[in-house]
């Protein structure tokens, strides 16, 4: 009796160890699939823009002017602090916390960037952020007003980062030197400007051989 059960768990033992680091396919995980860094970033058409600048309530306007302007992260828009601004000589640095650090960054004081702060400062209700009473922004809240006049005025959806992207695209478009598109979207290497935004233009490339 004893022989048999020792038989069986020596039977068992070789079993176990024979299946031993084999995966079975329930086990099998998909492989993440890599980031396509060739992919052309999503811009905001300048209809679309104006379209939900002229309904969005405040703070909502300005920070899309503003982001639009600039081509800040939305993080960096809802974090800025109002002592950071200076509208007599359009310049402002970004959150010291942000992504990249702080950096310094130009506006036309006559503009409408600057148009567009005045308009809010003049209503804002007080402390350290320039949008936010006490504490600032949220993105995802940015994000989601955004969203909703999207909806409501029948234009394709966007996200506030697509300001962004919209701003680096126009600067490339216009032929301005990568390296300052860089230092404004405030990435370590150039490269990283050149992987997301260094693309093919058709419309570019029919201006460029027109007549040929």
């Amino acid at each position: 009796m004893q022989g048999a059960i020792a038989k069986k768990l020596r039977r068992a033992m070789m079993l176990s160890l024979s299946h031993r680091g084999k995966r079975t396919p329930s086990m099998e995980r998909t492989p993440k699939q890599p980031q396509d860094r060739h992919a052309v970033p999503q811009t905001v058409p300048r209809d679309d823009f104006e379209a939900v600048v002229a309904r969005i309530k405040e703070p909502y306007r300005a920070m899309m002017v503003l982001q639009r302007a600039l081509g800040m992260r939305p993080g960096e828009v809802c974090r800025l602090r109002f002592g950071d601004v200076r509208l007599d000589t359009g310049e402002l640095v970004t959150p010291r916390d942000g992504k990249t650090g702080e950096r310094r960054l130009y506006f036309d004081a006559n503009g409408r960037c600057a148009h567009a702060l005045r308009d809010w400062i003049a209503i804002r209700p007080g402390g350290p952020f320039m949008f936010g009473d006490g504490q600032p922004i949220r993105v995802n809240t940015y994000h989601v007003a955004i969203t909703r006049w999207c909806e409501r005025l029948g234009v394709a959806a966007f996200k506030p980062y697509a300001l962004r992207h919209t701003y680096a695209c126009e600067m490339m478009d216009s032929g301005q030197p990568i390296a300052s598109i860089s230092a404004a979207l405030g990435h370590k290497n150039v490269l990283t400007t050149c992987a997301f935004y260094l693309h093919p233009n058709p419309d570019i490339m029919r201006r460029m051989n027109a007549g040929r």
